[in-house]
């Protein structure tokens, strides 16, 4: 059923796409979309003693802004697959940045570290700053910021230098991703938005994909790693442009900046980037130190104990002072038992995604001498079976209405998977070596875009943007935490594992990147056999502990509500 609102003087033209009730009608009454949980039936049989008129979803509608999608979203996937890009065009960079930088193990962990504490932290702040201000000024510093990063890092003359303005990339990358997450959102209605989630996907995993190769061509000598920094410049500037041009968003009150300031949650923020910081520097000590380390663990607890004043300090500012701040985040994330369920979906299985993606290619090239160029090329077995298993399953999603089924799939699958890669051995032929990680990368893929979507979906829509950021402020934060502890775990297991071999003289010490593809070379051959073994088994107890977190994952979504993926929709004209 489509009507037209008739046109009035400073009103909007606007087309009705569809109401809950008729899109539910519209699926014939379906057996299993009955069977949901606060479906829009359901909400609309519910006595009213339970305030059934006051219930969000009957009452809310999502505003729809026109654009020439075609042009449109090729410049959000230019924004996505940049940060994308970056993300994974070091793995295979980062021994011949150590080797030129003259950076050693611990230094080098802080290329990737610093990159994703710094886009973490910034992702609760661009949240609800463009509920404020708007969505396109956040965009637009994001991307300034990560390009001015990218630069520096390309003219870095030292680790220190290098990890200090990966930094600053971090803060553009996780503004310009959480950004592209939220303009989705606004430009796209629930129901669909599986699968144009998955087409981004897509785009993020080849990026991801081509980002090895381009990183492994890039550093086969000399200072020419740098490009991989310098790169961006061109693809962001063209992306700006398409965007400043042709985005159109629905339009926003425009708030004095004394307003903003008196009604952003400072107190949130502070509370929650405390948190963030120390929890996840508190991993990152771990990384190089191990978890006995006496800063490590302090901060770990003490991030973790701030956490909880965040949480209570969001639910007292919401009950007691909901008109003067706009909180971080909603006190429904923490009261729903969804959201709570999905968040510890994701905290279980985005940490051994992102340690598989730092240390596969290590496994190649240090455990099967593959050469930079060559690691990126066996990555595409898992960065291919990424992207295909999202779009398909985002497509599936869009068409059935429903994410419970794949959610539960994907983990079944991601839990076989990682468990798996543990059986990498020195000697594991190279079938095995592709065929495990495209069985680990489709349980990743299949619930790409799942989380996001049950999470969206059992909040108002104008909660939409922060409920947004707050799944990707648990991913990147996950990110984080999973390749620190594969740092650690990986470190720890080098230094027992090598101990005792005669004839080392690494001995005991924490893997050193930059020499990592000439232990195969290691004279005599027996040594060589030794120490691959020992390095083989340090990556393989990586997975080794992350499989039956996987697994906990996997308990853990089982107890999900399914909410409607149907919203009065609009359309501008």
């Amino acid at each position: 059923m489509t009507t037209t609102v008739p046109q009035q003087e400073d009103v909007i033209s606007l087309e009705v796409i569809t109401s809950p009730l008729e899109a539910v009608k519209a699926e014939g009454q379906d057996e299993k979309t009955q069977d949901q949980t606060h479906t829009v039936d359901q909400i609309h049989k519910l006595p009213e003693t339970q305030d059934r008129e006051q219930h969000w979803l009957t009452k809310e509608t999502h505003l729809l802004p026109k654009n020439n999608i075609w042009i449109v979203l090729p410049g959000l996937f230019l924004v996505t697959g940049l940060a994308a890009l970056d993300q994974t065009i070091v793995t295979t960079a980062n021994p011949t940045i150590a080797a030129d930088l003259h950076g050693g193990p611990t230094s080098i962990s802080w290329v990737g570290s610093a990159y994703l504490l710094a886009s973490t932290a910034v992702i609760p702040l661009c949240g609800r700053l463009s509920d404020l201000i708007g969505r396109k000024p956040v965009l637009w510093s994001a991307i300034f910021l990560f390009l001015f990063g990218s630069t520096m890092c390309g003219v870095a003359k030292n680790m220190t230098w290098l990890n200090i303005c990966r930094g600053l990339q971090g803060v553009g990358a996780g503004g310009t991703e959480n950004m592209v997450n939220i303009l989705l959102g606004d430009i796209f209605p629930l129901e669909k938005r599986g699968f144009y989630g998955g087409l981004f996907d897509l785009v993020w995993a080849f990026s991801g994909l081509i980002g090895p190769l381009i990183g492994g061509a890039l550093s086969q000598s000399g200072s020419s790693w740098r490009w991989c920094f310098f790169i961006n410049l061109p693809i962001g500037g063209l992306a700006f442009l398409v965007l400043a041009f042709n985005l159109k968003l629905n339009p926003m009150q425009k708030r004095p900046l004394e307003e903003v300031w008196k009604t952003f949650d400072k107190g949130g923020y502070l509370f929650l980037l405390a948190g963030i910081v120390l929890f996840l520097l508190g991993f990152t000590f771990a990384e190089s130190h191990g978890f006995s380390e006496l800063k490590a663990i302090l901060c770990i607890a003490i991030g973790g104990a701030l956490f909880l004043v965040f949480a209570l300090y969001e639910c007292a500012m919401e009950r007691y002072f909901p008109d003067k701040t706009q909180t971080i985040f909603p006190s429904r994330l923490f009261r729903n038992r969804t959201t709570l369920l999905m968040f510890l979906g994701i905290i279980c299985r985005a940490p051994a995604f992102m340690a598989t993606v730092f240390y596969l290619p290590v496994y190649y090239q240090a455990i099967t001498g593959a050469s930079p160029v060559m690691s990126g090329v066996k990555m595409l077995a898992l960065t291919l079976s990424c992207s295909l298993s999202a779009l398909i399953s985002g497509y599936n999603i869009s068409r059935i209405r429903r994410c419970h089924p794949t959610i539960v799939i994907s983990f079944v699958i991601m839990t076989i998977g990682t468990g798996l890669m543990t059986m990498l051995h020195a000697d594991t032929p190279s079938v095995l070596q592709a065929i495990y990680p495209i069985i680990f990368g489709i349980g990743f893929g299949v619930i790409s875009q799942s989380g996001v979507m049950v999470i969206q979906a059992a909040m108002p829509v104008k909660e939409m943007a922060v409920s947004g950021s707050a799944v990707y402020l648990v991913r990147f934060a996950s990110f984080t935490v999973g390749v620190a502890v594969a740092g650690s775990i990986f470190n720890s297991g080098v230094r027992s594992n090598t101990a005792n071999i005669t004839g080392y003289d690494r001995a005991g010490l924490p893997a050193d990147q930059s020499n990592l593809r000439n232990l195969i070379h290691l004279q005599p051959p027996e040594l060589a056999f030794q120490v691959l073994k020992a390095y083989s088994d340090a990556i393989r107890s990586i997975w080794i502990v992350f499989t039956p977190i996987v697994g906990i994952g996997f308990l853990a979504v089982l107890g999900i509500r399914e909410y409607s993926m149907t919203r009065n929709t609009v359309q501008q004209q």
